[in-house]
């Protein structure tokens, strides 16, 4: 995957073995409504645990998404496996 980018002119080496390509256009709608509500996180004592599903319906109703269901649940995905983790991991480390 990393070689196709390095064809396109991108250049330099992946940072790991799980690196993420360039993104599918049926993501595009998620991917927008995620950059918008990344951070309406849900905290706990310790840590954030959830994203606001509230925010994000509303992000979706705003960029009028036709896709609603779809686009919620890949945008719930995003942020339970890899967001909340990633900054999680960034908290215990200080």
């Amino acid at each position: 995957m990393w070689k196709e980018r390095n064809e396109r002119g991108v250049e330099g080496e992946p940072p790991c073995d799980d690196c993420w390509v360039d993104l599918s256009p049926e993501n595009a709608d998620a991917q927008k409504v995620f950059r918008i509500v990344q951070y309406q996180l849900i905290l706990g004592p310790a840590s954030a645990f959830d994203i606001r599903h509230d925010a994000i319906w509303r992000i979706i109703d705003e960029l009028k998404i036709k896709n609603r269901f779809e686009c919620f649940e890949k945008v719930t995905a995003l942020a339970s496996r890899w967001w909340i983790p990633k900054l999680n991991e960034k908290g215990d480390e200080s």
